[in-house]
């Protein structure tokens, strides 16, 4: 079949379940904007032609509604999200499933010698750090305030332990410059493992463990990384 071009054709390979096009089963169909497709019987579809512009605003609002816009790591509602996903996964296939919290050490101070702007630069400062060297499969996300949280799904608890150490190293060894000043900065880390042998089945019940872990490390003198 000769087509047009920029035309979009949607094909059903003898599927079980069929595809539908805004209700009509098809065999094979071009799709016009708008059309809703159907897979299935619980997968819904819409197809939409969309110029730059529109691309562009379209990842713009989508990016504004999942990040932070100062450290550029995801929000907490993705974080939670996909812990929530994660969670069920690592329950069902027997994978362990680390989260590992940290906050800035005496950020506050930070704040009241330098001011904001030299708070805002720390941050999205170590959120680089993090974004950059993080593996691909961890998630970050800024928690709240200075708090930093990372879902590391498939390690086990010496391996997360690993991680939080050299994202801690990381932090120290690579402060940021705020008006040709180099500002100090450490970070404090709790790690919490869901594994065979320690269950954590409420998604909510890791992230506590890994913020208890994170208390004991401020009360052990700050600039270290705990375990739950």
């Amino acid at each position: 079949v000769l087509l047009p071009k920029n035309v979009t054709m949607i094909k059903d390979l003898e599927s079980t379940n069929g595809t539908y096009i805004n209700s009509a089963p098809v065999d094979a169909h071009p799709l016009a904007d708008g059309d809703r497709i159907r897979i299935g019987a619980s997968t819904c579809l819409q197809f939409t032609l969309e110029d730059d512009i529109e691309a562009n605003l379209r990842d713009h609002l989508y990016s504004a509604a999942t990040r932070d816009a100062l450290t550029k790591v995801p929000n907490r509602r993705v974080f939670e999200e996909q812990l929530e996903r994660a969670t069920a996964y690592a329950k069902r296939h027997g994978h362990p499933l680390s989260v590992i919290l940290f906050d800035i050490d005496h950020f506050k101070q930070v704040n009241d010698v330098y001011g904001h702007p030299a708070g805002d630069e720390v941050l999205r400062h170590v959120g680089q750090l993090i974004r950059d060297s993080a593996r691909r499969e961890d998630i970050p996300a800024r928690y709240g305030g200075e708090e930093i949280a990372v879902l590391a799904r498939g390690i086990d608890l010496e391996q997360a332990m690993q991680l939080a150490e050299r994202l801690r190293r990381l932090i120290r060894e690579k402060p940021p410059q705020f008006k040709e000043r180099t500002l100090t900065v450490t970070a404090s880390f709790g790690v919490a493992v869901h594994t065979g042998e320690t269950r954590f089945y409420d998604p909510q019940a890791l992230v506590t463990a890994a913020d208890g872990a994170l208390y004991r490390a401020k009360r052990s003198g700050r600039d270290c990384v705990r375990s739950a």
